[in-house]
């Protein structure tokens, strides 16, 4: 009888373990407190809008509440606002710009050149022939000179020149008797050469002695774009354009980048210039990534969990990096208010408010971040948990009670453990190039026995490192974090129940 009710209470415990294990879901924004509080001695926090943001007063009060820096999605690129020789568009950016300047925000202006949504008008003549590159470079300097002059008591920084670097090699076609390039090929490319890229800068900061003037790209995080980018910046500040920072549009997903290639490509950038923004943030919930235009727009249906995991644990460490550089970043920009925004599409998942405008559990993660855990050192006294099967050496838990875990699935495209701070969703492991998947929790856990499980790819398994014990009605690895008062390590005996 003491048996059975002794399983019966461990089972009603574990059931309430299992519940209080699950995400927190929250339906409104909890305080007053938003992104631009909680980030005002990072960096400034920005979202790109559009006329119909504009033209909601429920939407509006969420973007004062969280950002302090605003930039026209669509509004201000050439094509848009100057569609013709002579014919300026001026009614959307000047709709968005003045309600900055009644709300005392700034703005991020984007973008003065760009070869997508140009005016291309700027290189024919009325008959549709070529004009020369004098004449191009007049027409497109009475642009920047008028746009900019337009915006200038209310944009602090200019997107000049946006993605003229290849992905891959710009122009390494043989059978046209192209040699090699970093450049992406397109018109304005064609007809100036690398001289272009003096010229834009050169005419913005004619513009607008001030404002900071920046060069803005995607994947700017792979190693082979990433040092494009270096070079060419580098060489054109030499050749005596002002270039200020360096945008980096953050269009990842869920699986990269890395947290070593965002970092080392902020660290490579802070080289040569001194002020590098975060453009265009979303994370998608596929596998695709950057800022081209072929992309799909994500499946219908519920989100499962473990993406919603994955998605708010890349969220948490891009912000984490970010904090880290924040003397060298000054903005992180994300690119629409809400999914239901979002140029790639509600169903890819990609922003911190759902669809319905209402926040998800990603928004208090980026808001309510713990500091103290930022700048936490892990000490490497890891050892092998007490509860392992025989011989294993993971999971392992180190003296400051943090557990790390290692997981051999090569074909896994994810992997995640169970245990996490705070029901936060658990630890994300991640893979290197032999498949191994490795990862230590975001922090310190309570001391004693706790139930854990694995997540691949949607799928629920035990760890095959560890022990199985029943509990969370059902049979589940375990792992001891040894108390601070005991000898590390020293042997227990067993009485959490029936051992698999």
């Amino acid at each position: 009888m003491k048996l059975r009710s002794f399983f019966s209470c461990l089972l009603i415990v574990s059931s309430l373990s299992a519940m209080h294990a699950q995400p927190r879901q929250r339906h409104g924004i909890d305080s007053e407190k938003g992104y631009k509080d909680t980030y005002g001695e990072y960096f400034s926090i920005g979202v790109a809008l559009n006329l119909r943001n504009v033209a909601s007063s429920e939407q509006m009060e969420i973007v004062k509440r969280n950002f302090n820096s605003i930039t026209a999605e669509n509004a201000m690129k050439p094509g848009v606002i100057h569609p013709k020789e002579g014919v300026w568009n001026f009614g959307g950016a000047d709709s968005i710009a003045n309600w900055c300047r009644a709300n005392g925000v700034k703005m991020r202006g984007h973008c003065l050149a760009w070869h997508s949504q140009f005016a291309d008008w700027m290189f024919t003549d009325k008959k549709g022939r070529a004009v020369k590159k004098e004449v191009f470079y007049e027409r497109l300097r009475e642009h920047i000179h008028t746009v900019v002059k337009r915006y200038k008591d209310v944009v602090y920084a200019w997107d000049v020149l946006n993605e003229a670097i290849a992905d891959g090699d710009g122009r390494a076609r043989a059978w046209r008797g192209e040699t090699p390039s970093p450049y992406r090929k397109t018109k304005m490319m064609d007809l100036c050469g690398e001289e272009l890229i003096v010229k834009v800068f050169q005419f913005a900061r004619e513009a607008d002695p001030d404002v900071e003037l920046f060069y803005n790209d995607y994947n700017t995080c792979n190693p082979v774009k990433r040092d494009r980018i270096f070079d060419m910046v580098k060489k054109m500040k030499e050749a005596g354009a002002p270039i200020d920072g360096i945008g980096m549009q953050g269009h990842y997903n869920i699986y990269s980048p890395s947290m070593e290639d965002l970092e080392n490509a902020i660290v490579k950038f802070s080289q040569i210039v001194n002020r590098i923004h975060i453009t265009e943030l979303d994370i998608r919930t596929n596998e695709e990534m950057g800022g081209q235009l072929v992309f799909s727009r994500g499946k219908g249906g519920e989100v499962p969990q473990h993406i919603k995991t994955l998605h708010d644990a890349q969220y948490a460490n891009v912000f984490r990096v970010l904090r880290k550089h924040r003397d060298v970043i000054k903005n992180v920009t994300f690119w629409n208010l809400s999914d239901a925004d979002s140029w790639i599409g509600a169903n890819n998942y990609p922003l911190p408010f759902d669809r319905d405008m209402k926040p998800k559990k990603v928004y208090y993660t980026i808001r309510d971040f713990n500091a103290a855990r930022d700048a936490a050192v892990v000490k490497e006294d890891f050892r092998p948990s007490p509860l392992n099967q025989p011989g294993q050496q993971f999971p392992m838990v180190n003296s400051q009670g943090y557990a790390r875990f290692r997981v051999v699935a090569p074909d896994a495209k994810s992997v995640i453990v169970s245990l996490g701070l705070g029901g936060s969703g658990g630890t994300v492991l991640h893979k290197d190039k032999e498949g191994v998947w490795t990862g230590t929790t975001d922090g310190p856990m309570d001391a004693g026995f706790h139930y854990y499980h694995l997540t691949i790819d949607g799928g629920v398994v035990n760890d095959p490192g560890a022990k199985n014990y029943y509990g969370s009605v059902r049979w589940e690895s375990g792992i001891e974090i040894p108390a601070p008062d005991e000898e590390f390590y020293a042997d227990e005996s067993d009485n959490r129940g029936t051992k698999f």
